[in-house]
């Protein structure tokens, strides 16, 4: 964060000149990962089918369903429904 704040603030002329070099970075990632991934050595090998579950839920479905929640409200975060009540009702202002 520490390195994010000081680039905003000291070095923002130089960043049109750092995403570029991202670019051709990531233009380059991809023109060596479509040959290697295309020229490696294939091994025959099964589909994942086995699952482990050691919860002891009644089955993976509910183990999974059990397991999502916390991951899904970190990543959504618990006011999505503010903002999306910000686009459902444009007039909604507060008091």
């Amino acid at each position: 964060m520490l390195v994010a704040v000081c680039f905003n603030t000291f070095l923002a002329r130089r960043l049109p000149l750092v995403e570029s070099i991202l670019v051709w970075c990531h233009i380059l990632g991809v023109v060596i990962f479509i040959p290697l991934l295309a020229l490696s050595k294939k091994t025959p090998g099964q589909p994942i089918i086995d699952f482990y579950d050691g919860s002891g839920w009644m089955s993976n479905g509910v183990a999974t369903l059990v397991g999502i929640g916390g991951p899904m409200t970190a990543l959504i975060g618990f006011d999505c429904s503010i903002h999306m009540c910000m686009f459902i009702i444009p007039s909604y202002s507060l008091p």
